[in-house]
């Protein structure tokens, strides 16, 4: 090529497309590099404590987007620096089949590029682990100077809930029982759940659930002026109420004279449970009556976990301890002989176990329920032999990891899609009562549910990798399980996920999520 005037242009132009190709090649290095240090453990322990979890979460996704944009451009510009170089001067035809392949392989190579490098959501366990520390933060700030938490966590409504405020202490609670486990103290990630620094406020809460216990009969309505009480909120009280009494928190929070007031508190508690059940098995959200269509499984479900919760505590009276035994036998038979199979062989449980004909899937409450059931397996015998129990938790497995589409698939579930109680199951026949119209959430639930699955001895191999399969699944998207409990406009699902995240991090799941 020569210096002659007319050359000059071609020459200044191959010169900027030379240019154009190494900053190209210097952008594919860069962002390979990037992607590969960014999936670093300790890199991404660094932006958690530097940033904290919501920030660093808005990194990874600004970040993420950066990579793929900038890869696209960088291969794109390489393209045409090489069409320019050796194909421009071709004939047409070769041009086109260059054009063609060039297409083809670039979108190719970019696609196999991003997926072998581009950075990837963080870890499940440092992330979990921050998200821990980051939502009991959340929950804690819920609290008003009355000691109740908010039911909503935006807006100017600083109204208040017993039931609100026993799912808030439960999780925290849980919480900081999660971080008494050897794996979180020994982590590097600076998070701490310690409840010795929030003793006064969760001693404060007490009092407000105290204060508002009803004089006749005791427990607590729905909300402050209800003068009825609801199961499910004295098994919430009553959870909350146990999980301050686990090692280390039972020092924390309370001095011995308080601890022994909260023992009996906490047997005064059952034993109005213990009353409320019926004699089939199971609880209403009502005090016993005789029409076994004011049974619900929700209520059932609530009640037999903070019995099955408070069996751990030593410090029960010996004849209550019996009769926590035989009440929680009754309603895991209750529970069991109130499965529902659907026509297509789906199976699970309704709100409303009464309208036997309804096709309505509830998968949140057919998860909760199954880890609650699981939760008494090491005490009860009778569920490790019964058949019809093992079968729940397989066909639990085969329809959570279906294809999707299918009404119980989770793999591909929007967190946000979560069932709700119909109108109609909240009328109680014959009474002036009405039940909450609650939302059962699947994530949460889900989580742990595959979280015990997953180390199920009386599973089969097969079963066992279905609870892995939806384990991975649903900790690969603990990411949005946190956006959608930011963006939630009411407090509840943030006190259940931090106890399903804390349940998951105290089993040590990640180590033991099976290959």
């Amino acid at each position: 090529m020569g210096d002659s005037p007319a050359d000059r242009p071609v020459q200044k132009l191959w010169s900027l497309n030379k240019s154009y190709a190494w900053a190209a090649g210097i952008t594919v290095v860069i962002a390979n590099a990037a992607a590969f240090i960014s999936n670093i453990e300790k890199i991404q322990q660094f932006i958690f404590n530097i940033f904290g979890l919501y920030h660093s979460l808005i990194f990874h996704t600004w970040f993420k987007w950066f990579l793929v944009i900038g890869m696209l451009l960088a291969y794109s510009v390489l393209a045409l620096y090489v069409y320019w170089t050796y194909f421009q001067t071709k004939e047409k035809r070769l041009r086109l089949t260059y054009c063609a392949l060039a297409v083809l392989c670039g979108f190719g190579i970019c696609a196999l590029n991003l997926g072998l490098v581009q950075a990837r959501q963080p870890a499940a366990g440092p992330l979990l682990r921050q998200a821990s520390v980051s939502l009991s933060r959340a929950v804690l700030l819920q609290q008003t100077p009355n000691g109740g938490f908010r039911f909503w966590q935006v807006g100017p409504n600083t109204e208040t809930q017993v039931w609100t405020t026993a799912q808030c202490l439960f999780a925290v609670l849980s919480a900081s029982k999660a971080q008494n486990t050897e794996q979180i103290k020994t982590t590097n990630v600076k998070t701490t759940n310690d409840v010795t620094e929030s003793a006064q406020a969760i001693r404060a809460a007490f009092d407000y659930v105290e204060r508002l216990r009803l004089p006749a009969g005791g427990g607590w309505g729905y909300m402050e002026g209800l003068d009825w009480a609801v199961t499910e909120i004295i098994a919430w009280v009553a959870l909350a109420k146990q999980a301050s009494l686990y090692s280390g928190n039972r020092a924390a929070i309370w001095p011995e004279p308080e601890a022994a007031k909260i023992v009996q508190s906490l047997a005064r508690d059952l034993t109005l449970l213990i009353e409320r059940q019926h004699d089939d098995g199971g609880w209403s959200p009502i005090h016993k009556t005789n029409d076994a269509s004011h049974l619900r499984t929700y209520s059932t479900a609530i009640a037999l976990w903070a019995l099955i919760e408070a069996r751990q505590n030593k410090d029960l009276p010996e004849d209550l301890a019996k009769k926590l035994d035989q009440s929680i036998a009754r309603g895991a038979r209750w529970l069991l002989g109130t499965y529902h199979i659907y026509p297509d062989g789906d199976g699970g449980w309704l709100a409303n176990p009464s309208h036997r004909e309804s096709v309505e899937r509830f998968v949140g409450l057919t998860a909760q329920t199954l880890f609650i059931l699981s939760q008494a397996e090491a005490r009860y015998d009778f569920l490790k032999t019964n058949f019809n129990y093992q079968g729940m938790k397989k066909r639990f497995l085969v329809s959570a990891v279906g294809d999707k589409g299918t009404p119980s698939s989770l793999l591909f579930r929007d967190i946000s899609t979560n069932e709700r109680v119909h109108d109609s199951d909240r009328y109680l026949r014959g009474t002036s009562y009405t039940a909450e119209s609650s939302t059962f959430l699947w994530y949460p639930w889900s989580l742990v549910l595959a979280s015990v699955l997953n180390e199920d001895s009386l599973l089969d191999d097969l079963s066992r990798a279905h609870a892995s399969t939806l384990l991975r699944a649903i900790l690969n998207r603990s990411e949005g399980m946190i956006r959608f409990v930011q963006r939630d406009p009411v407090i509840y699902p943030t006190a259940e996920n931090l106890f399903s995240i804390s349940f998951f991090l105290q089993r040590n799941a990640v180590k033991n999520v099976r290959s």
